[in-house]
């Protein structure tokens, strides 16, 4: 048996094997006992006793406390939403009628109007820096800002209103009227209305009277002839110069009163642009278009030939005189172009391509193949299929074989030559802005892709949009 030896707080120990097994084991066995006494004294802790059993038991249990109702939310009561409810209107209130402007209303009055008009607008326009500016109601006449007169009409009888005050003339020959409370004429109060030649001379004194006034020196100019031929309305209304609206059917509207000033504002009124009546319409939507689109200016034959220069306007001139020249041949003007018949034959059509004047005829174009006359075959179009042989007239050579043209035409229908006094359509340039007001051009929108109305240099598809 082996002997240890240790000291243990200065106490020198000697312990065999034996002796040191047998410590250990009972070490081993005091924490064993004190382990188990540990997990007695946990489970009785946490076992209530019977008397506290019982108290429970004897305490009522507490009431639950109710959990809080929600209030309720308020009911919002549907608004109904209005739907629009289209009334269809009863056909016998409401009427179509001609709202005719100024340049509508000197085509279709008779030659003494014309001949009065274009002595006075030729006397006014004798005076330095005096421009003129055409509008749907009426033509005004500017010296820089200044208007000085004003040419309209008032049913069939032809107007001028002057710078001029209407008192400076109670009693004398000149029987003018005071505009002065219309708005539209308080720079222009004087109103003469000139149903004669006596009027014409009054007029001619009036103005001459505002040039005075105001300074302005007369200068040389040469005289215009502004005479217009007679047109229908329906050509009229298809170049713009007559707008067709719907108003409600009342016969005191536009009656035309006697005396007044009230009886002025009526008549202006029905003179220019009747009240139109508002339709009722479902609910817009606003659907915002893409930046695609454009607004283009579409010109009228009219508006190309105002603007044109005077090369132009001259060979327009002496082509339509030459064709005029011939028996029962009559002139119908388009917003396109302009169409020249024999009964019901279409002979000659004259239209614009960009800034060149062409003339159609009817003639096979093919007969002209190697010769002088440069012309182009239109026969592939429906609109010109009965004048195919299109001409450019674009200098005085083009213009006599287009005048030598339509002595083939006249000839092949058997239609003679009669003596017709040459006629002066002399057209004053005007700005598109004024032509615009005029209508004789709109403005359309159309996408910036669109080709519909960008005139092309060639092709067949050019001729389908002229």
């Amino acid at each position: 048996m082996k002997q240890l030896n240790a000291s243990f707080f200065g106490l020198e120990l000697s312990v065999s094997n034996d002796t040191l097994m047998t410590i250990l084991l009972i070490v081993e066995a005091v924490i064993c006992v004190l382990l188990v006494a540990l997990m007695i004294y946990v489970l009785h802790r946490k076992k209530p006793t019977e008397a506290q059993q019982e108290l429970a038991a004897a305490e009522p249990e507490p009431e639950p406390v109710p959990e809080p109702v929600p209030e309720p939310e308020p009911v919002r009561e549907s608004v109904p939403v209005p739907v629009p409810v289209i009334v269809a209107e009863p056909e016998e209130e409401y009427e179509w009628r001609a709202v005719k402007s100024f340049m509508a209303r000197y085509i279709l009055s008779d030659d003494d109007v014309k001949g009065r008009y274009g002595n006075l607008k030729n006397i006014a326009l004798g005076y330095e820096r005096i421009r003129t500016r055409v509008s749907f109601k009426r033509e005004s006449f500017f010296h820089r800002r200044e208007a000085l007169l004003r040419f309209f009409f008032r049913g069939k009888t032809l107007c001028l209103c002057l710078a001029l005050d209407p008192a400076q003339f109670e009693g004398t020959k000149y029987h003018v009227e005071d505009l002065s409370e219309l708005p539209s004429y308080a720079d222009t109060p004087c109103m003469i209305r000139l149903t004669g030649s006596r009027k014409e001379k009054h007029a001619a004194e009036l103005i001459g009277m505002v040039m005075e006034a105001y300074g302005i020196p007369a200068v040389e100019r040469p005289a215009e002839d502004y005479y217009l031929p007679v047109q229908s309305e329906a050509e009229l209304i298809e170049a713009g110069l007559i707008k067709m609206v719907k108003v409600r059917r009342d016969p005191n509207a536009f009656a035309h009163m006697s005396e007044g000033t009230e009886a002025a504002v009526h008549r202006e009124v029905a003179a220019a642009e009747p009240e139109p009546v508002p339709e009722p319409a479902p609910v817009p939507v606003i659907v915002a278009e893409p930046e695609e689109y454009e607004w283009r200016a579409v010109k009228s034959f009219m508006a190309r030939c105002i603007l044109a220069d005077d090369e132009v306007k001259g060979r327009y001139g002496n082509l339509k005189n030459i064709a005029l020249g011939y028996e029962r041949l009559r002139s119908h003007l388009s917003f396109k172009r302009e169409s020249f018949y024999h009964g019901r034959e279409a002979l000659l059509r004259l239209f614009f391509r960009g800034k060149t004047l062409c003339i159609c005829l009817a003639l096979d174009p093919a007969q002209f193949e190697g010769t002088k006359y440069h012309v182009e075959d239109l026969s592939e179009l429906p609109s010109y299929a009965d004048t195919p042989c299109m001409l450019r007239i674009t200098g005085s050579r083009k213009e006599k074989h287009a005048a030598e043209l339509i002595g083939m035409v006249m000839e092949a229908y058997g239609i003679p030559a009669v003596e017709r006094p040459a006629e002066e359509d002399s057209l004053p340039v005007q700005s598109e802005a004024e032509l615009i007001e005029a209508g004789l051009i709109k403005m359309v929108k159309t996408r910036r892709s669109s080709s519909v109305f960008v005139q092309k240099e060639e092709g067949a598809e050019e001729g389908k949009h002229e």
